[in-house]
């Protein structure tokens, strides 16, 4: 289990770490990561299960919470690949990053309960993001 903040690329790394682990000690891994916004932090989620081949038998959705039953096989003493949805995970640094800012804006309005916000705009192209970020949270889009 972790409350591994976000950062850009992180999850390739973390992915790549997984592998090589259980490659290394032929075991399974089964990542657990917090998701949400927190204050001035946001957890992407992005939990991961590995079998001991080093293949992923499920991937969590980024920034979203997930729910998955995984299966371990005491005989082979490893986890079981169950048919689980295929994840798409954001395929674009662009998305990826969009994605983290609706979900820290979402989840800071409602852990502190505001039920309303006032946007100080000036017209130039940071205001159109913010309204932009701002309209995806609390319409709870993407």
């Amino acid at each position: 289990m972790s409350a591994s903040t976000y950062r850009v690329r992180k999850q390739k790394l973390r992915e790549a770490m997984f592998e090589h682990s259980t490659n290394r000690y032929q075991i399974p891994i089964i990542y657990v990561n917090q998701v949400g916004g927190n204050d001035d932090l946001i957890f992407d989620g992005c939990s991961v299960v590995f079998n001991s081949a080093g293949n992923i038998i499920y991937h969590a959705k980024a920034f979203e919470t997930s729910l998955a039953v995984v299966e371990f096989n005491s005989a082979k003493k490893d986890l079981i690949s169950v048919n689980f949805e295929n994840i798409n995970l954001p395929e674009s640094e662009d998305e990826e990053i969009w994605s983290a800012l609706v979900l820290g804006v979402k989840d800071y309005v409602k852990k502190y309960g505001f039920s309303k916000v006032v946007l100080g705009l000036s017209g130039g192209i940071d205001s159109a993001l913010v309204t932009a970020i701002a309209t995806a949270a609390f319409r709870g889009g993407k």
